[in-house]
């Protein structure tokens, strides 16, 4: 996407969506954000951060700090605890309005729109410190190259820059839906149900027949627990280890549309004994394009496997889809650049790489987060 594609995108989901376009977790499409429980999630993080850093030797600095892709300020509010000042600064015209209606530290907390590929609303040696993360994942190569040269033109020398951003594709995991593969992990096998644990009886109640295209439509399916262990439903942190209901978008001859895996989660309410069935409400949207597709929908221990490729059967549907809504829908892009070529970028223009943290989960990207000090004068 071009930059102004990329704004309108999120430009939309600002005003649709905001939480959960930047905290994705599929349970809480839709609006069901507690404002409350996501600005904790920034509390949290940046408490973790600090913790991190002191374990590099590092202190969190108090001075003037930037949050870049700042959405609706989770994180610059969090930094405003400990910096005296912070600026957040989004492409995105409806995140930057709802981060200054949410703002709760005054001046001390400012909020910018930048739709340019550069930062040059900003002087250089401006701040102390620089965060950004999952946001430069969302651009094209070229822009993060850009805007990374760009945080330490305006990072002060001897200030902190930490940003993540996805390294190399890794091997397909069995999160991944489309494939059946399983993970080898030690930890993974000893949090994982045995195959045993892998059964289930799943029902649609009362399926449809049509559906409009890229339209959320809630589902009621009724689940039994046909196993010899009991599914939990709580897990680790990033959701590893729960198991949750979801849904796959095929074609007629049972082949996955683009983009049609993991198009929706919903947690179990309780813990589910083997015999035991539940009623779940799962909110599908269905592909854009019209046409006849199969909905599937399944059981799946996340970063595990799907029950599905443990032999354990799916239920589906033939739903006609037609012609969505001709509202435009926002779609979220992913991209990475080499960790040689991040180091090397950082390194060209005065920035000197302390560390990288490896923070992956079993799914598609290697995902590193980069701390990098620059050069004093």
């Amino acid at each position: 996407m071009e930059l102004l594609e990329l704004q309108k995108h999120w430009d939309a989901f600002g005003k649709t969506d905001p939480l959960w376009a930047i905290l994705s977790l599929p349970e809480k499409r839709f609006g069901k954000w507690d404002l409350a429980e996501f600005f904790q999630y920034g509390t949290v993080e940046i408490d973790e951060l600090r913790q991190y850093l002191k374990g590099l030797g590092c202190e969190l600095p108090t001075g003037r700090a930037l949050d870049f892709g700042c959405g609706v300020g989770r994180l610059t509010q969090a930094l405003a605890e400990h910096c005296k000042e912070c600026c957040g600064v989004d492409i995105s015209p409806s995140m930057i309005e709802a981060a200054d209606r949410l703002n709760q530290h005054g001046s001390r907390c400012r909020y910018v729109l930048n739709g340019r590929d550069d930062l040059s609303i900003f002087e250089d040696d401006s701040f102390d410190f620089i965060y950004s993360i999952i946001v430069l994942q969302h651009m094209r190569p070229e822009y993060m190259k850009r805007y990374l040269k760009e945080f330490l033109r305006v990072l002060a020398p001897g200030g902190l820059l930490v940003f993540q951003l996805p390294g190399e594709p890794l091997k397909l995991s069995a999160y991944d839906a489309s494939t059946s593969q399983t993970s080898t992990d030690a930890t993974v096998q000893d949090q994982a149900l045995p195959d045993s644990g892998f059964k289930a009886e799943v029902e649609i109640i009362d399926p449809p027949t049509r559906m409009n295209g890229s339209t959320p439509t809630p589902i009621r399916v009724r689940v039994r627990n046909q196993g010899d262990a009991t599914w939990h439903p709580n897990g680790l942190e990033n959701d590893q280890f729960r198991i949750k209901l979801g849904n796959h978008w095929l074609d007629e001859g049972g082949v996955p549309v683009p983009g049609g895996f993991d198009d929706a989660r919903s947690r179990l309410p309780h813990a589910i004994s083997p015999g035991a069935e539940v009623e779940i409400e799962l909110v599908v949207t269905a592909p854009s394009k019209p046409g006849q597709y199969l909905l599937e929908i399944d059981m799946v221990q996340e970063y595990v496997s799907w029950f599905g490729h443990k032999g354990s059967p799916t239920a589906r549907a033939s739903i006609h889809v037609e012609t969505g809504s001709a509202d435009f829908v926002p779609t979220i892009e992913m991209y990475w650049i080499l960790k040689a070529e991040v180091v090397s970028l950082m390194e060209e223009n005065a920035g000197n790489v302390i560390h990288v943290q490896d923070v992956s989960c079993p799914n598609s990207f290697q995902d590193l987060k980069y701390f990098v000090r620059k050069a004093s004068t």
